[in-house]
């Protein structure tokens, strides 16, 4: 895929609440969930507006759900970070929700058991035996507080509650990838975001 940088300043205006935010590895780790999930990306955030500040809603490895400025996370990794726009197509599925769940998920630790799971069940063997359906129930466990989310899986679970969307059907929340929401026909790029240099 050609990205197509703009500059944060010019673009922010055209961010929407619930945008999501596809961040393209800059670390060694990101880089190995880049490849163990086959694609260009290893973090996933939320756009949203609050009191004419744009935010990135995410959780991270070792901070947990938070929610920063998106300038801020531009400004340390520029040309890095894709915004794509969800497909909504009920009258009830709004970003403004979506956003507002993602907020409201700030706070929580990260789910780093998750992290461990969703690797294990690459190795080749365990992804032979492995069976998304049966998982299927458990979606809403990070919800309940019965464990922590990872980012991905916090964004699946903020377009279901906010939006009543599955944005990769027939895939648990909990083993939702970056790379799978990117693939999502229900995601359509719009740029990438750069910095003034």
């Amino acid at each position: 895929m050609s990205h197509v940088v703009r500059d944060y300043a010019v673009a922010r205006n055209r961010i929407r609440d619930g945008d999501l935010l596809l961040f393209r590895p800059s670390g060694l780790i990101g880089r190995l969930i880049a490849s163990v999930g086959r694609s260009e990306y290893s973090h996933v955030g939320t756009a949203v507006w609050t009191h004419r500040v744009l935010l990135c809603c995410d959780t991270v490895l070792f901070g947990g759900s938070r929610a920063i400025r998106l300038s801020t996370l531009v400004r340390a990794h520029p040309g890095t970070i894709d915004v794509y726009r969800p497909r909504y197509e009920m009258p009830w599925g709004d970003g403004a929700a979506v956003a507002s769940v993602a907020l409201k998920m700030s706070g929580q630790r990260y789910g780093v058991w998750s992290l461990l799971k969703m690797a294990w069940r690459h190795a080749p063997i365990v992804r032979w035996l492995w069976r998304p359906a049966e998982a299927k129930k458990r979606d809403f466990a990070a919800l309940r507080g019965e464990r922590c989310p990872v980012c991905s899986e916090m964004r699946a679970i903020c377009e279901r509650l906010g939006a009543g969307v599955d944005p990769v059907p027939n895939l648990p929340d909990r083993y939702t990838e970056p790379g799978d929401l990117a693939r999502s026909p229900f995601y359509k790029y719009l740029f990438t975001l750069g910095a003034k240099q």
